[in-house]
């Protein structure tokens, strides 16, 4: 958690230097801005003590297995080591890292980057606020990318299929989300946003969400058995109790309901087009899982919401940019977002915090 607060202000050091020096055009500056500070995130995955961090270790020995083995091998067998199910993508991967170099640091480097590629190009090219975009990475997604590294590369691919979403390119786009779903099965979701953008925002549309999410609610635990079934899920996440994990995700729903009011509030949904309307449909997946999955593991439901709590990271940034008021006032608003999420990043550290908020 130290390490985020001091990224927090370096982060603000920075953009108050970059933004308000220099004869840079604006583009220049966002482009400079993120560029320092990805090269600043870069050196936290590389450096950071694996051994503190969960499934790392795992990961590095996967790595030094899939080394001895031959493409051939892992094409009939799959993972090298028993017990570990890994995708046969992400393996091929490995494997290709270990002919470049046999130090598993590569492994680590290659993991970030690919990450943060994913999440700058996606923040660079629709967020109006670069700062705010990138704190709220900080706050939302970045900590967890350090060691759930298979889903974080998943999620960034499908991070830089969104143009494809926009100009509807569906082969392109379906070929961008395989690549990802060999390296996570969860990408498959991500072909939800495709559906949905096309659709038009009215009351029928949210009714009809409505009547999806009491379906999906009543068969929660079919939903669970097919995932155990078909995208091993570890069974015990389905266990429907108010144990740490089902403590998080009624905070999750509630925070998540929070930014969702705040956007129907100040963001104008009905004149929503492009990049807007389909991180809009985002957050509405966002907070359809939350609701079917409250009372349960938050693994579930956190795995499956990853693909899409980035729109969260164009929203809000966007919609401050252009409300109404004077600078001082879009401050404030921008500090408040900004501390609620600093909390919200809490419960990702100690779920008691959760347990004895509720």
């Amino acid at each position: 958690m130290i390490l985020i607060v001091f990224l927090f202000f370096l982060f603000l050091a920075l953009y108050i230097l970059i933004y308000n020096t220099g004869s840079l055009k604006k583009k220049a500056k966002d482009r400079l801005y993120l560029l320092i500070c990805g090269q600043l995130l870069l050196f936290c995955y590389v450096f950071k003590d694996n051994s503190k961090f969960p499934d790392v270790d795992d990961y590095l020995y996967l790595f030094e297995k899939i080394k001895g083995v031959s493409f051939s091998y892992l094409f009939n067998n799959g993972s090298p080591v028993v017990g570990s199910n890994r995708e046969l993508g992400y393996c091929l991967y490995n494997k290709l890292l270990s002919l470049i170099s046999g130090n598993h640091n590569i492994l680590v480097f290659s993991n970030g980057l690919i990450i943060l590629c994913g999440y700058l190009l996606f923040l660079g090219k629709y967020s109006s606020n670069k700062f705010l975009s990138l704190e709220l990475f900080l706050f939302g997604s970045f900590y967890q990318s350090l060691f759930i590294y298979r889903q974080y590369i998943a999620i960034s691919i499908c991070l830089m299929s969104i143009p494809l979403i926009l100009n509807r390119k569906l082969i392109t786009f379906l070929f961008c989300v395989g690549i990802a779903f060999t390296i996570h099965k969860t990408a498959f979701v991500f072909i939800l946003l495709y559906i949905l953008y096309n659709i038009r925002i009215n009351l029928f549309y949210l009714f009809a969400l409505a009547f999806l999410v009491i379906v999906l609610a009543i068969n929660k635990e079919l939903i669970v058995y097919w995932g155990i079934t078909y995208i091993d899920i570890p069974e015990v996440y389905s266990q429907v109790n108010e144990s740490n994990g089902g403590a998080s995700t009624y905070l999750f729903f509630f925070v998540h309901f929070v930014v969702l009011l705040f956007v129907a509030v100040y963001g104008n949904i009905k004149k929503m087009v492009g990049i807007e309307k389909l991180m809009f449909n985002s957050l509405i997946i966002v907070l359809i899982i939350d609701f079917v999955g409250v009372g349960m593991d938050s693994t579930i439901a956190g795995r499956l919401t990853a693909y899409f709590t980035p729109s969260i990271y164009i929203l809000l940034p966007n919609i401050c940019k252009r409300m109404r008021g004077s600078e001082p006032f879009r401050i404030i608003v921008m500090c408040m977002i900004l501390l609620c999420f600093f909390l919200f990043s809490l419960a990702g550290y100690n779920y008691d915090f959760v347990i004895t908020f509720f």
